[in-house]
């Protein structure tokens, strides 16, 4: 039995907004959620994934939806978020992390060199206690032993 399923709910475009139309979409979205969820024996373990738009409409799917989130540290960084203020506002709710480093030209999913140390800490620190959690290096081919030895540096 999986630990969880990620959703990736999307809109027609990209941004702070995935829809022209918030309420359609956020309506459709959460019976899709709803629909997706029932399907699985707890639907805690569906988790919505942070992509490019505002992280409080993950945090409105879920609640509605009665699902869990997977915070995307390396997304959240991408799109210029608040990273430790989403990772608080979200933790009560978060069941899977994603970590990845992203460059100075926004490309992401590269190996977590290119993630701040302090901040990476800040986040494990975050989401350690109080229930079960998955992070996820979500890197490709020499990224992931990048990664790895990135990650022994950060903890010393």
């Amino acid at each position: 039995d999986p630990f969880a399923w990620i959703l990736h709910v999307v809109g027609e475009k990209r941004g702070n907004f995935p829809s022209a139309e918030m309420g359609s979409w956020l309506e459709k979205s959460i019976k899709s959620a709803e629909k997706i969820a029932g399907a699985v024996d707890d639907r805690r373990k569906i988790c919505i994934e942070t992509l490019d738009y505002d992280p409080r409409y993950v945090k409105h799917l879920a609640d509605f939806a009665g699902i869990s989130i997977c915070l995307d540290v390396g997304h959240l960084i991408k799109c210029d978020r608040p990273v430790l203020e989403t990772t608080g506002n979200l933790a009560d709710d978060v069941r899977v992390l994603h970590i990845h480093g992203v460059m100075s030209d926004g490309t992401d999913h590269r190996d977590l060199s290119y993630m701040d140390p302090e901040l990476f800490r800040s986040v494990v620190e975050m989401m350690s206690g109080g229930r079960d959690r998955v992070m996820t290096i979500e890197v490709f081919e020499d990224d992931y032993d990048r990664s790895l030895n990135a990650i022994k540096k950060m903890n010393g």
